[in-house]
């Protein structure tokens, strides 16, 4: 089975992303493909796994003891959208977003029935503004560099 990579530049510029509105996190990077499906750069899931940025074990940054799984969230890639989901309280909500497409049809909430949400307070504006600093990064290293 082959590791696959994410492009550097985006790793990196994705987590300062991430960073600007969780401060207080350190995050880690990496592709989920589903078993058996052929690799898809700007398709497959790219997670973001959380840890405290003050470390409770000073030598391991990562370490499961610093673990925070309730900033965990996923981003999706595509070519006209992106969407980014995570928990919220007690299920996975979606932020669907999509530049090219007309206001206000460009942006929304939903939870997993695909139902229309709200956007969830206090951190679903930090995920608008992330889904928003990552789509020209998405459409650059992920998308674009697809042969």
């Amino acid at each position: 089975m082959n590791k696959i990579m994410i492009p550097i530049e985006f790793e990196l510029a994705a987590i300062q992303i991430a960073r600007t509105h969780f401060p207080w996190l350190r995050f880690k990077i990496s592709f989920i493909q589903e078993k058996g499906r052929v690799y898809n750069r700007s398709s497959d899931t790219i997670y973001f796994e959380a840890y405290f940025q003050n470390s409770l074990i000073n030598d391991e940054p990562l370490h499961k003891l610093n673990y925070y799984p309730s900033f965990n969230f996923s981003l999706l890639p595509g070519k006209r959208l992106i969407q980014l989901s995570g928990w919220w309280r007690n299920q996975v909500l979606t932020f669907t977003y999509a530049p090219l497409d007309p206001k206000p049809y460009n942006k929304y909430w939903q939870n997993e029935e695909n139902l229309a949400v709200s956007c969830p307070y206090p951190d679903g504006d930090k995920f608008e503004q992330m889904a928003i600093a990552l789509f020209p990064l998405v459409q650059e290293y992920l998308v674009e560099s697809e042969g």
